[in-house]
């Protein structure tokens, strides 16, 4: 049995800094607007193996302080080794 009991208090939450500093600075700042997946079977040239396919889309939007710049899109695709 403890001798004394020990209460914790929640640590309060630090404030966000790094957006500030980005746009008073002049840096580009990237955020993700949206994000959708989607998947398929991949079969390549002859092989009689099928593979599943996970497309990933990412819509980013880029700040530079308050001012809106642009809106890029990337994909990144994963080949899994499990058929379908």
């Amino acid at each position: 049995m403890a001798r004394y009991e020990i209460l914790p208090e929640p640590r309060a939450r630090r404030d966000r800094v790094k957006e500030g500093i980005g746009g008073h600075k002049g840096y580009v700042n990237k955020k993700l607007v949206a994000e959708s997946v989607s998947d398929r079977t991949y079969q390549p040239g002859q092989r009689a193996r099928k593979f599943r396919l996970v497309i990933l889309r990412k819509n980013l939007g880029a700040q530079r302080g308050a001012q809106a710049l642009r809106e890029e899109v990337r994909y990144f695709l994963y080949r899994t080794n499990r058929g379908i």
